[in-house]
């Protein structure tokens, strides 16, 4: 916001706060005032609309990562107590990686290539959990024990065309190694979940940044692509055709970049509810007909309560055999899940 004069790193009047920031604060004129009302005298060095962070973390210590509005991360050197201070804006939309040294040095960085340039060669990730466990909400619709072991299976193979081949290439792209524990031989003979664990609520990534992020994406691709388009979308995209105006969008944004008829033979199809396979797809015939691929497609699972959920899928609870669907999730959980 102040490319002549808002080199970083940023201080307080005294220099005694020092800042080092990513980001953009959208409400820093109001922030401003805010200074200024508890400090008159404050004198500011800049016109960056981050230099606020060190003004507040003075007057107001922690509370300041909440009084942003904006996208950020930063880190505060308080040289008063020689302490840190570091935080990222609520969501994440500015990444923040930390990595922990065996001396019991705390690593952190905006961008993963700094970590990797501080000596940060491996970092851990979480993909295959829901795979191997049939973490995704679509599982508590298996008709049976047996398709619910079976489309695990299959998510388990088909684990190289999505999530690991992302893990893989957004670190490798920078020389970072991921490391999947979940995925580790030793971990897919693990026999059981912890109970805080199985019986917690799963959260969708719509949960996380809000429903209507989402649902301003969809109100985008409508602006976006006519009725017309998404008629012709078989003559323009025959394979894999794009099913609705935000795929045909995000199609459209795909092909800009690789235009080539093989890129798109790269991209697996086929119908999916809440991250299915085309197989699971078929499991509720609710879901007929559904063009939404996210956990919010599958109805009656997410807004239920797993408090007596848990108890009443525990075979012979209460005298009462539990529904197969249920009985299916605790029998494979309670079982290795090796592949």
């Amino acid at each position: 916001m102040d490319p002549a004069s808002g080199d970083q790193p940023l201080f307080n009047e005294d220099k005694s706060i020092i800042v080092t920031v990513n980001g953009e604060i959208y409400n820093y004129k109001e922030l401003l005032q805010k200074i200024v009302d508890k400090a008159p005298n404050r004198k500011f060095a800049t016109n960056s609309d981050c230099e606020v962070i060190s003004h507040l973390y003075e007057l107001y210590g922690e509370e300041v990562a909440g009084m942003l509005d904006g996208f950020f991360a930063f880190v505060i050197l308080d040289t008063r107590n020689n302490s840190f201070y570091i935080a990222r804006d609520p969501i994440g939309v500015t990444c923040l990686y930390i990595g922990w040294g065996r001396d019991g040095s705390i690593w952190v960085s905006n961008e993963m290539k700094c970590l990797k340039a501080l000596g940060v060669k491996m970092v851990l990730s979480g993909e295959g959990s829901d795979e191997v466990f049939g973490g995704y909400l679509y599982f508590h619709k298996a008709p049976s024990k047996e398709e619910f072991h079976s489309e695990t299976v299959r998510k388990i193979q088909d684990l190289h065309k999505y999530d690991c081949l992302r893990a893989n290439k957004s670190t490798m792209a920078w020389g970072v190694e991921a490391r999947v524990p979940f995925l580790d031989k030793a971990f897919l003979e693990v026999p059981y979940l912890p109970k805080e664990v199985l019986w917690r609520q799963k959260e969708q990534f719509s949960d996380g940044v809000g429903y209507n992020w989402i649902d301003g994406l969809k109100a985008h691709a409508e602006s976006m692509v006519s009725d017309a388009q998404l008629q012709q979308a078989p003559h323009r995209f025959p394979d894999n055709t794009p099913r609705t105006k935000e795929a045909y969008w995000y199609r459209t944004i795909f092909e800009s970049h690789f235009p080539q008829r093989a890129a798109a033979d790269t991209v697996p199809g086929g119908p999916s509810v809440a991250c299915s396979t085309p197989t699971a797809a078929a499991w509720d015939a609710a879901w007929a007909g559904k063009e939404d691929p996210s956990g919010r497609a599958v109805a009656g699972v997410h807004d239920s309560a797993y408090a007596g959920a848990a108890q009443a899928a525990l075979p012979g609870a209460n005298g009462v055999e539990p529904s197969p669907a249920k009985k299916a999730k605790v029998d494979i959980v309670a079982s290795s899940v090796a592949v």
